[in-house]
């Protein structure tokens, strides 16, 4: 599986996916959606329509009717991409959040927010968290395809 960032696809577009995909990788879009929901469900349904697309990201921040609107328009067939909902970034420590009008704890946040993926139909949710505490690993899992996006990247 090959991991698409951001860097990449601004640099080379769907293109890079394209060229990825007939060399035979599996691919991660790590874009990281966070829009108003119309504007991610045309995002996520554009995505869908790339090569061998296997998993991509969206912030749970973005609120539930967001990734519903993901979810839906990701479809309904079964090889349909895995959507990983991100919670809270590493680059984000209390007061970070609270810059940004965010209070309580990080790890009450990242529970919240997975909690909300799980109610909005996410496959796989993760933490991006770098502490004591959480360390990189997986709090939750949805069901679907989230099995398969475990085994690809294991423990979060």
């Amino acid at each position: 599986m090959f991991k698409v960032g951001s860097q990449l696809f601004t640099g080379e577009g769907p293109r890079a996916v394209r060229k990825l995909a007939d060399l035979g990788f599996d691919i991660f879009l790590d874009l990281k959606f966070h829009d108003i929901p119309n504007t991610v469900a045309h995002a996520v349904a554009a995505a869908v329509r790339l090569p061998r697309l296997r998993l991509m990201t969206l912030h749970a921040s973005g609120g539930l009717a967001m990734m519903r609107a993901a979810r839906e328009a990701a479809g309904t067939k079964k090889n349909r991409p895995a959507l990983l909902a991100v919670t809270v970034l590493t680059s984000f420590d209390e007061p970070a959040l609270r810059e940004i009008g965010i209070e309580g704890s990080l790890g009450s946040r990242v529970v919240a927010l997975a909690r909300l993926a799980k109610t909005a139909g996410m496959e796989v949710f993760f933490d991006l968290l770098n502490d004591e505490d959480f360390g990189h690993r997986r709090l939750e899992k949805g069901g679907g395809q989230g099995d398969e996006a475990e085994g690809a990247f294991g423990e979060y």
